[in-house]
């Protein structure tokens, strides 16, 4: 990745729906002008929160960890052999990291969306997600605790464990966004059919039409 960290925080902000309205329009401008922003953003979309910088700081705390540990050891190795070990251990570790995200990548690419592949993979952000989300002290949203966790993993198009989640609220608090996202997520799973049927309902008649 070619963003620094600052930015990187910002692109995750951003896909979590944590940015208010200003930072949002100022994210899409970047978006457009700079290349390797616009790359890191694609890249950031297509692997799980949960492998994302959280594993990330988790890798760089453990590197962080055996460096210390190699400074105590230091007296002990015998001159010459006290920068392999440690170059070892950091590839060992590095290369697991991008093995498992790699599998994540595998494992969320997109499936078989037909006729509404540009609206989920190029329109979802400004088409698709209706609701807000805020962080900072002086914003609140109204959101539940599984409202927020089922709406985020919507947000960032993790569709499969989005759907269980998005059920669960329509089934028992008869949350309408959530059959809307439900369907939505349905589509984006290659559950084209199952979908579709959901979008029916007369109880999303308020939510915007995107049955062809």
């Amino acid at each position: 990745m070619k963003s620094n960290e600052k930015d990187i925080l910002i692109l995750d902000q951003y896909i979590k729906r944590e940015l208010d309205s200003n930072k949002i329009a100022e994210i899409k401008q970047r978006l457009k002008d700079e290349a390797d922003l616009n790359d890191d953003y694609e890249f950031l979309k297509k692997v799980a929160a949960d492998a994302r910088l959280a594993k990330l700081s988790e890798v760089m705390t453990s590197i962080k960890g055996m460096e210390n540990e190699y400074q105590g050891v230091t007296k002990k190795v015998p001159h010459g052999s006290k920068s392999e070990w440690l170059k070892y251990v950091i590839a060992i570790v590095l290369l697991g990291f991008i093995l498992y995200v790699g599998m994540k990548y595998m494992s969320s690419k997109p499936k078989d969306m037909g006729q509404y592949a540009d609206l989920i993979e190029n329109r979802f952000d400004e088409e698709l997600i209706l609701h807000e989300t805020f962080r900072a002290a002086t914003q609140v949203d109204e959101l539940t605790q599984e409202q927020r966790r089922a709406f985020e993993l919507y947000s960032i198009r993790e569709f499969e464990k989005a759907i269980p989640l998005l059920d669960t609220l329509w089934t028992t608090q008869k949350d309408t966004l959530a059959l809307f996202y439900l369907g939505v997520s349905k589509i984006g799973n290659g559950e084209i059919k199952k979908g579709e049927e959901i979008l029916k309902l007369e109880e999303l008649n308020k939510y915007p039409k995107i049955i062809k």
